[in-house]
């Protein structure tokens, strides 16, 4: 998923993970999404090298992804 080609793009499955695992940690928005995104821990619970793996996805991102699921079950 990306906003705009060329950009970083992210797994479905990373941004689900991603969420999920910020509220299991008390994120319950996703306004933590930019300081989340560089955390070791965090990018190891989505799956990622800890220390070299690319940053999480922007708080931006995330909104995209919820507003994408809300507006589909809108309109289902």
């Amino acid at each position: 998923m990306t906003g705009q080609p060329g950009k970083v793009q992210h797994e479905l499955s990373e941004l689900i993970t991603q969420r999920v695992m910020a509220i299991a940690l008390g994120y319950e928005d996703a306004n933590d999404a930019a300081r989340l995104a560089c955390d070791p821990v965090h990018k190891l619970l989505v799956g990622r090298n800890p220390l070299d793996g690319e940053d999480l996805a922007s708080q931006p991102t995330l909104s995209r992804f919820e507003m994408l699921r809300i507006a589909r079950n809108c309109c289902a």
